[in-house]
């Protein structure tokens, strides 16, 4: 029998585009029983659920956030964090009152850092590849386009995408991304849009401490450009592998340990016509 889950989403919504598009083949183990957003009037969620004719299901955090008397939504105080976990308890509501039952959910450009983890396993994509340690630490781990930025002024000579168990929130940066990693995608050539790594690298510290939302540098442009490639031959390509191999039981967490069909493994690399259990090192 098929795994039900939920997709949640927040913007353009490809990814969810590719995991519905996914999801209808005949031997997928899993099927989608709703998308679900929070900003109903801000990305394509009733389009695509019209396209793909699947529910849609929706909670504005903004309007929450503001008739709770805050102005943004960051989690920048004690208060802001309360309500965000009170906004998650709501958001099970609406999933439950709906009459669904997942078994795990998919993260497709969700943005709100969000502890829904805590009470489903929760998959994500990621635009870096989070088997890169440095110090003991996953190195290109971090939200919005920031993992990008790191592998293009560290100079990497690739990219790639990783899909993750995603874990609860705790507040500190080095925990964002920390999940079990299932997969990582085929390494994508970095496009520099003609720009030089000197360019890049002065712009990156030519940025205040404080950067505002509408800052946008040439670092930024060629990132964003390389996301949406990423996406194409990363996200598209493993996303829907990767959760269509835990919906069939491929993937086992045991004491820390990541198995694919039993046999310890570091991650598995997805290509398009490929699949590659990359051993524990």
């Amino acid at each position: 029998m098929k795994k039900k889950t939920v997709i949640f989403m927040s913007g353009s919504g490809t990814n969810a585009e590719a995991l519905l598009a996914y999801s209808r083949k005949s031997d997928c183990g899993f099927e989608v029983s709703a998308l679900f957003t929070d900003r109903p009037d801000r990305c394509r969620a009733f389009e695509i659920g019209k396209k793909f004719n699947c529910e849609v299901l929706s909670y504005d955090i903004f309007e929450y956030y503001k008739v709770h008397g805050e102005t943004g939504i960051g989690l920048l105080n004690a208060r802001r964090n309360q309500l965000r976990d009170l906004w998650t308890l709501e958001v099970e509501k609406v999933i439950d009152r709906a009459g669904y039952r997942p078994d795990f959910l998919l993260l497709a450009g969700f943005e709100p850092l969000s502890n829904i983890t805590r009470d489903f396993v929760t998959l994500n994509v990621h635009p870096g590849d989070l088997t890169v340690e440095r110090n003991g630490k996953r190195f290109l781990n971090g939200l919005a386009l920031r993992p990008i930025e790191l592998a293009i002024l560290e100079k990497f000579p690739y990219l790639k995408s990783s899909v993750i168990i995603a874990q609860p929130y705790t507040g500190k940066d080095e925990d964002v991304d920390s999940g079990p990693i299932l997969g990582i995608s085929k390494p994508m050539p970095i496009d520099f849009m003609g720009h030089s790594l000197e360019e890049l690298r002065s712009a990156d510290a030519a940025r205040p401490a404080k950067r505002p939302k509408n800052h946008i540098d040439i670092l930024h442009e060629v990132a964003n450009h390389n996301q949406d490639l990423l996406k194409k031959c990363g996200d598209h390509v493993i996303f829907p592998q990767a959760a269509d191999d835990y919906a069939k039981g491929l993937f086992e967490i045991r004491d820390g340990r990541t198995f694919f069909k039993g046999e310890p493994i570091k991650t598995v690399e997805y290509g398009t016509d490929s699949k590659i259990p990359i051993p524990e090192d």
